[in-house]
């Protein structure tokens, strides 16, 4: 005999994350690079699963990223990108290319103090020009050996974007942190396993922890203070 499962109802999504800070017609801006551009990617994953447990929200979520893109990138951007699209939240999400770039041929990254320079003028800027709620979000990974020269180096990165929040009170996302939990799980079962299609950029499953870690990071947010 089958089982019947009981309806869930219209709510059922809203069982994984049953509280988030998200008025009706918020503008959700994610700034970042190839990883936040890639379509299909956690961006596209956010608005679907924000619209499936919150229909009548109608949050918008824009995508400001853009292949490449180092700290430096950003700033030139911003007013078009972020400030004119009158974001209520942004994310921030760079640093991968500030190191990468200094280990591929023809192509520049962007020494430490720069970038922690530059990353405190992007917070600066959209503070002074938007009224958003900003999240900074931890780089992910260059490889996915910990101990590799690249990812040693991104270590110092990932500290200085935790810094930074530190320094200006913003709420930090560990997303570094969260892939290497994810991979060693992963691979505690499965040598092979993966969260990037070429050591950077993620797979679907690397989308997803993404986009599932923002989410948890704004429930955690919705417990603790206003809604924007």
């Amino acid at each position: 005999m089958s089982q019947i499962l009981p309806d869930i109802g219209p709510n059922g999504p809203r069982a994984f994350f049953p509280e988030l800070p998200l008025q009706p017609k918020a503008r959700f801006v994610c700034l970042g690079d190839s990883i936040t551009e890639a379509q299909p990617g956690y961006v596209s994953l956010l608005g679907a699963f924000v619209t499936a447990a919150y229909p009548e929200r109608q949050v918008q979520f824009i995508n400001a990223g853009v292949s490449g893109n180092r700290v430096i990138d950003l700033l030139p951007r911003l007013r078009r990108d972020v400030v004119d699209r009158k974001p209520d939240w942004v994310t921030i999400m760079i640093g991968v290319n500030d190191v990468w770039h200094d280990f591929l041929p023809a192509l520049q990254g962007v020494p430490l103090d720069e970038f922690t320079r530059s990353y405190r003028q992007v917070i600066t800027t959209l503070r002074e020009q938007t009224g958003a709620r900003l999240l900074l979000i931890t780089p992910t990974c260059i490889g996915e050996d910990r101990e590799n020269p690249e990812n040693r180096r991104l270590a110092a990165y990932v500290q200085a974007v935790k810094d930074l929040g530190q320094e200006s009170g913003l709420p930090v996302i560990d997303m570094n942190r969260r892939f290497w939990d994810v991979i060693a799980a992963g691979r505690a079962v499965n040598p092979e396993f993966s969260l990037t299609t070429d050591g950077v950029h993620p797979t679907l499953v690397g989308h997803m922890v993404i986009a599932t870690t923002i989410l948890a990071a704004l429930a955690s947010l919705a417990r603790s203070g206003p809604t924007a």
